[in-house]
């Protein structure tokens, strides 16, 4: 009789982990198969740069200065990547045209050549990336709509270099039109035009195709990416999910299953996942950086750090308490994980798909090791385990 004490308890724990593995089965799989990094990899992205007021150049100058000072074991420098913006409107000209139409100052002018000159030295030196974020910032039709019926807009229009970050944020989401929410799609040629042109401005500006894109707000659709891939972009940074829309309350509408890094979607483009944020300029402190790289070092991810443009070029304190705070994520990361990586999301994206890469791990203790932190960071996931019991095994066996 005594002996049921321990069969039924023991059968019913392993059936409840049946249950546990047939219900997340999807998810398990998805997490199993992301690769793993064999070493903390630390990249920061950095968004919004574009036309726009001259002291960006010197602010960009003075990241580089920042970057350069630190190198990993490899002499490699820490990235900052820079999510390019290529036009903004041109107020003196709009108003020449009676401002009913849209007209585009861009990147290419005379006004930005400076910062044009700044940007390459920095990629020369190994601590600036640049990335395709979008011709514009916005939609200019859902622009132009949005201002004949919102004065604020109308006014920023009015402005001699209009910041993007100072739009309402649902016209700041390009490939959707939002003047009026919830917010309709485009058509596929305007879409197709449209990605067409960005590519082949990045291209003329830089001197190659942008190899990797980030959508703005992080709203794009699967047709956005299909004509991307047509144009030649290879990888699509993400905040780990697709967001196609905003809601009538101008809320992000997320659609499909969740995203994980080196996923490819049926045209062969690789996803990136950055959804750790570190924004000086908001209070964030260095500590917020390295309790990121943390966790997903446990997970055998890589840390792609949000940092936008607004943290170097608005109140000059502002800029440099961003800088010095920058700069002292880097030293602390250093001290905390000597064998850290600095490198591109382009060339980690690169990496995950080279069965050869010194950077992915593919030992099988290691890679379940990494697993069991990936299902702690899942709350659903992580709630079924401890109630079935598993949360005890997956704990002994990262310890």
């Amino acid at each position: 009789m005594s002996a049921w004490f321990f069969i039924i308890p023991v059968g019913l724990m392993v059936v409840s982990w049946c249950v546990f593995g047939m219900v997340f089965r999807g998810l398990l799989l998805a997490l199993w198969f992301e690769p793993v990094l064999r070493v903390p990899v630390l990249i920061f992205e950095s968004d919004d740069w574009g036309p726009g007021e001259p002291v960006q150049a010197q602010r960009l100058r003075r990241l580089a200065e920042v970057l350069s000072k630190y190198t990993d074991s490899q002499e490699h420098h820490p990235v900052a990547t820079l999510g390019m913006v290529l036009a903004i409107p041109d107020k003196r000209r709009m108003r020449e045209q009676g401002g009913e139409g849209y007209i585009a100052l861009p990147l290419a002018d005379a006004r930005f050549a400076e910062m044009r000159d700044v940007i390459p030295r920095g990629v020369s030196q190994g601590v600036f990336a640049v990335q395709l974020h979008g011709m514009e910032h916005f939609w200019p039709p859902a622009l132009i709509a949005a201002a004949k019926m919102d004065g604020a807009v109308a006014s920023w229009l009015k402005s001699e270099f209009p910041r993007n970050e100072t739009l309402p944020s649902s016209l700041q989401s390009r490939w959707i039109d939002a003047a009026v929410l919830p917010s309709k799609q485009h058509k596929w040629p305007e879409i197709e035009r449209a990605a067409y042109d960005e590519v082949s401005v990045f291209s003329q500006v830089f001197g190659h195709s942008p190899e990797v894109v980030v959508p703005p707000t992080f709203v794009w659709s699967e047709d956005v990416e299909r004509a991307w891939a047509n144009n030649g972009v290879h990888v699509i940074v993400t905040p780990g999910r697709r967001f196609v829309g905003r809601d009538e309350h101008g809320k992000l509408i997320a659609s499909g299953a969740p995203i994980r890094n080196g996923m490819r979607n049926a045209k062969g483009l690789v996803y990136m996942v950055r959804d750790d944020y570190f924004e000086p300029a908001k209070g964030h402190r260095a500590e917020r950086a390295w309790a990121a790289l943390e966790v997903k070092t446990r997970c055998g991810r890589p840390t792609l750090l949000e940092m936008h443009r607004f943290n170097f070029v608005d109140d000059p304190v502002v800029a440099e308490r961003s800088y010095k705070e920058l700069a002292r994520a880097v030293e602390g990361a250093l001290q905390r994980f000597p064998n850290l990586v600095f490198t591109s999301t382009e060339a980690l994206a690169m990496a995950m798909a080279d069965e050869q890469s010194d950077l992915i791990e593919y030992g099988m203790r290691a890679r379940f090791r990494a697993w069991c932190w990936r299902i702690r960071q899942e709350a659903p996931v992580w709630r079924a385990a401890r109630f079935t019991g598993l949360a005890l095994l997956l704990n002994l066996a990262i310890k």
